[in-house]
C-alpha cells in the first residue's frame, strides 16, 4: 500500500472512531415579560363611565337603606372601591353607617361588590365616592 493511501486510511479511521463533539445545550426560551402587557394607545386607563355607573349604584345603596326603615338622621356613606382592569370590583370599604344600621350597611356593600365596571387597561383602581341618604 503507498504511504498516501495509508496516510489516507489512517485519518479516516481517526475520523470514525473519535468522539464527537459534545452536543450543544438547547437554547433556553426567551424570559417571559415580567409585569402586565403595554396598553395600546387610546386604550383607557381606568373604567370609562364611573361617574354613571355610581349614580346608578348609589340607587341599590338608598334602597338597602330604606329597606330598613326610614329614619330622621341623614347618613353620608364613604365608599372606596379597588376595581380590577377586567372591571370586577376586588374591595369595598364602606364607613359613616350608623352602628343600628348594620344590615344596611352589608346590603349596600353586597351591592357595591357586585358592581360591573367596564374593563379598562392598566393597574387596579380605587375609585372614592360619598353618597348621602336622607
Amino acid at each position: 500500500m503507498s504511504p498516501a493511501r495509508i496516510f489516507a486510511c489512517s485519518l479516516w479511521l481517526a475520523a470514525c472512531s473519535s468522539t464527537p463533539p459534545p452536543a450543544q445545550p438547547p437554547a433556553a426560551p426567551p424570559p417571559k415579560p415580567t409585569g402586565p402587557a403595554p396598553c395600546a394607545p387610546g386604550t383607557p386607563r381606568q373604567p370609562p363611565g364611573v361617574r354613571e355607573k355610581m349614580s346608578k349604584l348609589g340607587d341599590d345603596v338608598k334602597r338597602c337603606y330604606l329597606l330598613g326603615g326610614r329614619t330622621d338622621e341623614a347618613v353620608t356613606l364613604k365608599t372606596e372601591l379597588l376595581v380590577s382592569d377586567d372591571g370586577r370590583v376586588k374591595k369595598v370599604s364602606l364607613t359613616g353607617s350608623p352602628s343600628s344600621r348594620r344590615e344596611a350597611a352589608d346590603c349596600a356593600t353586597k351591592a357595591l361588590e357586585s358592581a360591573r365596571f367596564e374593563a379598562f387597561c392598566g393597574d387596579d383602581v380605587a375609585l372614592g365616592w360619598t353618597f348621602s341618604l336622607r
